[in-house]
Parts: structure tokens; sequence; C-alpha cells
């Protein structure tokens, strides 16, 4: 399973285009996406485990995360990181570098 894991990451790592950075840039963006997908994972447990442990569901608690999770700032720092990795028509270059170029060039007219 650790051998799919991996091999899965490096694909993952191998196909993002390259001027988003060197290696390292990416890396620490796929550990930011994977800290904030473990903090999740983890609390919802927590979540879980105490409502089979008490009986009793925490609502105040789990609305207060859901509120957070869907948050204007969480969602948006989202979006940032995953389009760092949209490279729509395969040519090495980010979509969002490409869309600043066009801006750029339009506005020397």
């Amino acid at each position: 399973m650790k051998d799919k894991i991996l091999n899965w990451f490096k694909k993952l790592v191998e196909n993002t285009p390259q001027l988003i950075g060197n290696k390292y840039i990416k890396y620490i963006a796929f550990y930011l996406i994977m800290v904030y997908l473990g903090f999740t994972a983890m609390f919802v447990y927590g979540w879980i485990h105490n409502l089979k442990v008490t009986n009793e569901a925490d609502l105040p608690i789990i609305i207060s995360f859901l509120t957070f999770f869907v948050s204007g700032s969480t969602v948006y720092a989202i979006t940032f990181l995953a389009k760092l990795f949209i490279d729509k028509n395969q040519n090495g270059i980010v979509d969002i570098l490409e869309e600043k170029e066009d801006n750029t060039n339009d506005n020397n007219k």
C-alpha cells in the first residue's frame, strides 16, 4: 500500500507543470494539502469517537468546524493551491501564468 501511494505521488509530481518552480515548492504545496486533509480527518475521527463514547453528539463543535471548512478563506486557499497544478493544454506552463502573460500583452497594445 505504501509503495502504491509513493508511486502515485511520484506520478502526480512528474505531471505537474514545470514552471511552478522547483520540486521543493511542489512538495511544500502537496505537504500543505496533506496536512489540511490530515487534520480534517483527525477532527472528524475524534468527533465520531467522542460520539460513540459519550453517546452524545457535540453539535456546536461540528457546526463550527463545518462553518470554518466552507468559509471563504479556506475555500480560497484550497482553490489557489489547486490552480497551481492546472495545465489544460499540456504545454508545461501553468494556466494562471498564461493568463497573466496574455493580460500583460493586451495591456501593452
